[in-house]
């Protein structure tokens, strides 16, 4: 929490220091911006219980930057159920996820997905099939 706390600040005192007018160099540790700034406070914890678009329920937990899901259909999994395994890179979701057969539905593939808030996910990139593309909590 204290680094996480840390990085923030520091990164917002970068961002301030370049709004007031410090030479800031394209590439270098102070050319960011209130976006990059804001994306530091989303590593938020993602662990809970989500609700998507596509009807369905994800259970998520984050250890660290690798995120977990068990997501199933509102008939309790038996038209689909899936998993998924991702890691966090700054403010995306880079992962693969896989069908399981409590469900009906045998699909695979890969999905990035951004982190809009704490209590926000859409994906960005899917393949193999996936449904979903919104997530709230």
């Amino acid at each position: 929490m204290k680094k996480n706390l840390f990085l923030v600040f520091f990164m917002t005192a970068l961002w301030v220091m370049a709004e007031a007018g410090w030479p800031v160099r394209e590439g270098s540790i102070c050319s960011i911006s209130m976006e990059s700034a804001c994306a530091a406070s989303t590593l938020a914890d993602l662990t809970g219980r989500w609700n998507c678009n596509d009807g369905g329920t994800y259970y998520v937990h984050q250890i660290g930057k690798t995120v977990w899901w068990f997501g199933e259909s509102r008939d309790k999994g038996g038209s689909w159920t899936n998993v998924f395994q991702g890691q966090i890179q700054e403010n995306l979701i880079r992962g693969q996820w896989v069908d399981v057969p409590h469900g009906t539905t045998m699909n695979s593939g890969e999905m990035t997905l951004q982190i809009q808030a704490p209590d926000r996910l859409v994906a960005i990139k899917k393949t193999g099939g996936f449904g979903g593309s919104q997530w709230s909590r």
